[in-house]
């Protein structure tokens, strides 16, 4: 499979799709699988579908067989764009969607002895305990995972510890960037960009970013569709009322700003929570912590869209020049 970042989609022919996370999907009979298949000679578990680094991988579980393009699939194997995957009873076609070539990068981490471990399979979690992927003395347990997160890899920190020069709450989540230095309890593992070249900012470079943006109020909350550079599709998510006020705050600034300028953090306040209110910045870095958190769950990098520097301060929408931002 050529090296390059997708979303994934599972289609049915005239009927429904389902986006593949970055925690991939079961398929089975069993009720608690993602798609809860309704043939009686499909197995409990039939397939897993992986978002790997390498590309989408098919794990084939299932006592009948699944099949790849009428082939039948005996353990594992990586999906090409408009693969027709036949499970017992129903088919789906895969939907690769590329994106920019700016996230073409192999990941590992490097802890103080010098050996790295690469991240060909995400989640990656990083802690003290004999569950985690990567167990450090020290750490604590789950301290850190590391996710798919639309072409990089995201860092979401599960207790409090540093990221390089900066203090991170729990909850926090920031976009890996090459050198980066996550650190619990003194010890530090490096972040490394084995292939490519990363940006080194919060700022995108080139022509990566959102091309057109339409934010529509909901009764309790907004819907966002977002047509990133580079791309065909419009991704859409729907807003919480507060991350909708967040995102309607940089999309509709207060007077003297414009979408796409940098907002600051007294500025932003108030026109998420009301001009009374005694929130500080702490409160606004933890609404960008879970929304965030959000967008990644949702399969957007969420460095596509909005930027802020680490130490907090102001936030922009990543607006390209000549792009169109619509609120209705």
């Amino acid at each position: 499979m050529p090296d390059r970042r997708w979303s994934a989609w599972l289609h049915r022919a005239g009927e429904e799709s389902i986006a593949i996370p970055s925690r991939g999907l079961v398929l089975g009979r069993r009720p608690d699988c993602d798609i809860v298949l309704a043939s009686g000679r499909a197995s409990q578990v039939q397939a897993m579908l992986t978002p790997t680094l390498e590309g989408l991988e098919l794990l084939s579980l299932g006592r009948n067989p699944t099949r790849v393009d009428g082939e039948e699939v005996k353990v594992r194997t990586l999906l090409e764009d408009n693969a027709t995957v036949q499970v017992p009873g129903t088919s789906f076609t895969v939907e690769l969607a590329p994106r920019s070539a700016w996230s073409r990068a192999v990941w590992s981490v490097v802890p103080p002895s010098g050996h790295a471990y690469s991240l060909r399979r995400l989640p990656f979690r990083i802690g003290g305990s004999a569950t985690d992927h990567l167990r450090l003395l020290g750490w604590p347990d789950g301290a850190v995972e590391l996710l798919a997160a639309d072409g990089g890899v995201a860092i979401e920190f599960h207790a409090d510890g540093r990221l390089n020069d900066s203090q991170m709450a729990q909850g926090a989540v920031e976009m890996m960037r090459d050198d980066d230095h996550i650190e619990f309890a003194g010890t530090a593992v490096q972040a490394r960009s084995t292939a490519g070249k990363p940006r080194a900012t919060t700022v995108l470079l080139g022509q990566d970013g959102v091309r057109e943006l339409t934010f529509t109020f909901l009764p309790t909350g907004a819907r966002l569709d977002i047509q990133f550079a580079g791309e065909d599709q419009v991704r859409q998510v729907v807003l919480s009322e507060l991350r909708a006020r967040f995102v309607g705050a940089l999309l509709q600034p207060p007077r003297g700003y414009t979408a796409g300028d940098l907002i600051p953090d007294d500025v932003l306040i108030p026109a998420i929570w009301s001009a009374n209110s005694q929130r500080t910045r702490v409160d606004v870095n933890v609404l960008i912590y879970r929304t965030r958190r959000f967008l990644l769950k949702n399969g957007i990098n969420p460095d596509r869209l909005f930027a802020r520097a680490r130490l907090g301060g102001s936030t922009r929408v990543l607006l390209l020049p000549g792009s169109k931002a619509t609120v209705v």
